[in-house]
């Protein structure tokens, strides 16, 4: 039983039954830790319990696994908050699609005063998000790519080529409105085509039959 003086750890995480009583969180470790994930549920992503003031028994034991899990959890979602804003800049006010978001390491505040930590390459979910959004990005990027050539093609006179790129939703209505478009065009082409022909042939000076010349 523990003192009154000395405040009451609890378990440690790993659940090692064997682990010194020293290796569990003591009740300042636990605000400490509360006061973290607070901070992460309110979208302060850039928070960590690493830093360079904390004293040496408050990176042992289980308290230096919760710093550890914390500090990577927050280092990810800091470096995909980062990684969508960038991308949504780059795609919506930059213009410059097929923008991608980096799956490197996260860096976050380190504890020896360095400035960086890196955390581990994205991996599970925060691999599958990073892909996701990497993917609609170059998929947008190429199906206004392919817009964009063959509406070039057009303006210069080219109405052979169409969108073949694959598309659905919005996108694949404007695919099709655009392809309309160009047979529509081509259509008039053919009509103004004929009927320029058919001009020619009725200004053309008529022929006197051979002998009929006076």
């Amino acid at each position: 039983m523990t003192s009154p003086e000395e405040p009451e750890e609890v378990a440690s995480l790993n659940g090692d039954s064997s682990a010194p009583l020293n290796a569990g969180l003591s009740a300042a470790q636990t605000r400490r830790l509360l006061d973290a994930l607070s901070a992460i549920q309110q979208g302060d992503f850039a928070v960590r319990m690493r830093d360079a003031d904390t004293p040496p028994r408050e990176s042992q034991g289980a308290m230096a696994e919760v710093v550890e899990a914390v500090d990577a959890v927050s280092g990810q979602l800091h470096a995909l908050a980062l990684g969508i804003s960038r991308l949504a800049r780059a795609t919506a006010v930059e213009g410059r699609l097929g923008a991608q978001i980096e799956t490197g390491g996260a860096s976050g505040s380190g504890a020896s005063g360095s400035g960086a930590t890196e955390f581990a390459e994205p991996a599970g979910l925060w691999r599958d998000m990073n892909t996701a959004l990497n993917n609609m990005s170059h998929i947008l990027a190429t199906q206004v790519r392919a817009l964009t050539s063959v509406a070039a093609a057009v303006s210069e006179g080219d109405l052979s080529q169409k969108v073949t790129v694959a598309a659905a939703g919005e996108m694949g209505e404007l695919k099709a409105t655009f392809n309309t478009m160009i047979d529509q065009l081509q259509l008039l082409k053919n009509s103004v085509g004929q009927l320029m022909e058919q001009v020619q042939t009725l200004n053309l000076p008529h022929q006197q039959p051979p002998g009929d010349a006076g």
